[in-house]
């Protein structure tokens, strides 16, 4: 599979994630969605700029939870300026801002750390993660 290909079937599958992570009827299914936030990092990774860009060039679709939209434009913005190319503009839209801070571990012992360690684009966006959050799991 070309590289642009897997990056689409990645975002797609992103996209399709919060399913798993909002509510997961077991921790099987957690793991599965981070799995996919995960596997996008990596193909993002290893893709070359112009994958990268393509990747992310169209807005996707609305998950159904506004933590999750919030989730994918944050994680966007991230990869964007970490291979230092220009964000997406959807990635600014306002619907992908939260109105109350979230904490994606929902561990209380880490929300002080969350607070210190997340990544701008992230924290902007009221998503607070651990350092070590976005690595492989």
């Amino acid at each position: 599979m070309e590289p642009i290909e897997q990056l689409a079937n990645d975002l797609a599958a992103l996209a399709r994630a919060p399913a798993w992570l909002a509510e997961p009827p077991n921790r099987a299914e957690r793991d599965e969605g981070w799995r996919v936030v995960v596997q996008f990092i990596d193909d993002f990774e290893r893709a070359g700029p112009p994958q990268r860009q393509l990747a992310l060039a169209g807005e996707p679709s609305s998950t159904g939870s506004a933590c999750w939209d919030a989730f994918v434009a944050a994680l966007a913005e991230y990869l964007s300026r970490r291979f230092g190319a220009e964000p997406p503009s959807w990635v600014f839209s306002a619907n992908r801002v939260l109105e109350h801070w979230w904490f994606p571990s929902g561990y209380e012992s880490l929300y002080a750390t969350a607070l210190v360690e997340s990544p701008a684009p992230f924290a902007v966006r009221g998503i607070f993660l651990t350092a070590g959050a976005l690595a492989r799991l």
